[in-house]
């Protein structure tokens, strides 16, 4: 092993599988090529994209929205001036 970072056994998987292709007839490997590519595109078609539920923000916002939509009453940007001293 090479100081097991997993690349011998890859290559010895690797050459495996070449002297296992060597020995079909390209009638063989075109089949297989097939096989592979069909597999392939059904994962594709099976692999859905991830959702998530929303957070409760999330929700508010989308609640908000469905109200009355394009109003951004929601963002209501404000400035406070502070003065005095601070409680640790």
């Amino acid at each position: 092993m090479s100081g097991g970072d997993g690349k011998t056994g890859d290559a010895t998987r690797e050459s495996e599988v070449a002297a296992n292709l060597e020995g079909l007839s390209p009638e063989e490997k075109r089949a297989l090529l097939a096989r592979l590519l069909e597999r392939k595109k059904a994962g594709a078609k099976e692999a859905t994209p991830r959702t998530f539920p929303l957070s409760s923000a999330q929700q508010r916002l989308w609640f908000i929205e469905q109200l009355a939509p394009g109003q951004l009453a929601y963002v209501i940007p404000t400035a406070l001036d502070l003065e005095g001293p601070l409680d640790p």
